[in-house]
């Protein structure tokens, strides 16, 4: 998609809930996933996963705009503070939230979970 989206490092976990233990860390390039009814990494079931992702990327000062698709749960903070709360069970849908971002580096957490069906997550963003 346009814009920009950061290396993320991935922790997931077999429930729902983002509870212990990390079954496997993985990263990613930008976090862009459609698993559709498989398996996100080995070891890690196909429903009823979670994951917990975070990246520190550099921005150039100005307003962003953050896009999500999600299916199912989906949170994103910058910097601690939460810009997107969409933690339900839901088929494939969209969000976006617009921040200002002052020039450096900023981290974005991104907490995801799966259901059942189809998994898929993607987060990116573009300058305004």
């Amino acid at each position: 998609g346009p814009g920009g989206s950061g290396t993320f490092t991935c922790d997931l976990y077999n429930n729902t809930g983002l509870g212990d233990p990390i079954i496997t860390t993985q990263s990613y390039n930008s976090l862009n996933k459609d698993w559709g009814k498989y398996a996100p990494a080995p070891g890690v079931t196909a429903d009823f996963f979670s994951m917990r992702c975070t990246s520190t990327t550099h921005f150039s000062e100005g307003n962003y705009n953050f896009q999500v698709a999600t299916d199912d749960g989906i949170k994103v903070w910058v910097d601690g503070n939460p810009i997107i709360d969409q933690w339900r069970v839901q088929g494939v849908s969209y969000y976006g939230a617009d921040i200002h971002l002052d020039e450096g580096d900023h981290t974005v957490k991104v907490e995801y979970f799966e259901n059942m069906g189809r998994a898929l997550v993607r987060v990116g963003w573009a300058r305004r």
